[in-house]
């Protein structure tokens, strides 16, 4: 999804808590961090090499619409609308009969294709 955006050069995956070397080896401009970044020594470290080499980092705010889990969720419910389904009615309360967990699958399924299609 990050390729798709104009403003994006390269999308480099990280498999392990260690960002310098991919910093380095892209010479990154701009690293972006999520809200939930936090002062741990393996972000400490690639801070240190960013500031020290002049470059950008953009931590940006949570936002439920930007959520990666509610991405998964949106993505689940295109491939699979039944398993996604079943785990929104999980979270939820359940409804105390066979009529009324109907009506709220149709509501459910009816908000997630306005969310998609109006891109909320």
């Amino acid at each position: 999804m990050l390729k798709a955006l104009s403003c994006v050069d390269i999308v480099r995956p990280y498999h392990e808590l260690e960002y310098v070397s991919g910093c380095r080896e892209l010479d990154a401009d701009i690293f972006v961090i999520g809200a939930d970044w936090g002062a741990k020594p393996h972000n400490i470290v690639v801070e240190t090499y960013l500031r020290a080499n002049g470059k950008k980092i953009i931590q940006i705010s949570y936002n439920p619409r930007t959520s990666s889990t509610r991405i998964k969720e949106i993505a689940i419910a295109q491939s699979d609308p039944d398993k996604y389904i079943e785990q929104a009615i999980s979270r939820s309360q359940r409804p105390s009969s066979t009529t009324a967990l109907a009506r709220q699958m149709e509501q459910r399924v009816c908000l997630e294709r306005t969310r998609q299609t109006c891109g909320k």
